[in-house]
């Protein structure tokens, strides 16, 4: 079936999809509707909505050195969250902040083995209250 949504994409025909697999829907689809109590919620291509919906700046920082980075978190009141896996911890800060985390860490020595934006997906959107 999603060989075949493919191939009329492709084709540059429209196709007009309904589902329920959010995570789907943001992989193939170009232009969205979500509705929310049978109206339309937010439209729009999957890069406005998100844009749109991006309530809070987080970011996500990968190192081997997560109870360091946690001090300095404490030690700068900037609000986090260690994620179990892959020694990530997820940052809630503006990206200025982030900046000067960052320098922070290098001054200190901490090596910092990732650094990415997290932004919201469309299930985010289409099921937040």
């Amino acid at each position: 079936m999603m060989d075949l949504l493919l191939d009329l994409i492709k084709q540059g025909k429209a196709v007009l999809l309904t589902s329920h697999n959010i995570d789907e829907l943001q992989n193939i689809s170009d232009y969205v509707y979500i509705l929310k109590k049978g109206q339309i919620f937010e439209e729009g291509t999957i890069s406005e909505v998100i844009n749109r919906n991006q309530t809070t700046d987080s970011y996500i920082l990968e190192t081997d050195y997560i109870d360091q980075v946690s001090s300095i978190l404490i030690e700068l009141s900037i609000t986090y969250r260690i994620l179990n896996k892959n020694n990530l911890i997820e940052v809630l800060a503006d990206l200025n902040v982030m900046n000067k985390l960052v320098l922070i860490l290098l001054e200190r020595n901490i090596l910092i083995k990732g650094f990415t934006r997290k932004l919201n997906s469309l299930r985010d959107i289409a099921f937040e209250e």
